[in-house]
């Protein structure tokens, strides 16, 4: 069975100084996660969970990264410029 993966991008209206700098903070601290998490072997990386990992993020968007680096993604990449934010159904 295939799976079908949806991507929404959504505007930011009427976000104010606060929201913003709140939003860009987290693109940062996902993006440092990210590539912190990179510069851990793949075999290391597989037994990753966030209580092994420090971070500012709220436990949910760091186990997006953790998962998104397990998979096919943390293969592929050696670095990241920006890392997104994704939030999953939770």
């Amino acid at each position: 069975m295939k799976r079908v993966t949806t991507t929404l991008k959504l505007k930011f209206l009427d976000l104010n100084a606060v929201k913003a700098e709140m939003f860009a903070q987290t693109v940062c601290a996902t993006t440092e996660l990210a590539n912190e998490l990179l510069r851990i072997s793949p075999k290391e990386r597989k037994a990753l969970t966030t209580a092994k990992v420090v971070t500012p993020l709220k436990s949910a968007l760091s186990n997006q990264v953790i998962r998104v680096l397990k998979g096919k993604a943390g293969q592929r990449v050696k670095h990241f410029k920006v890392f997104w934010p994704e939030v999953n159904n939770q």
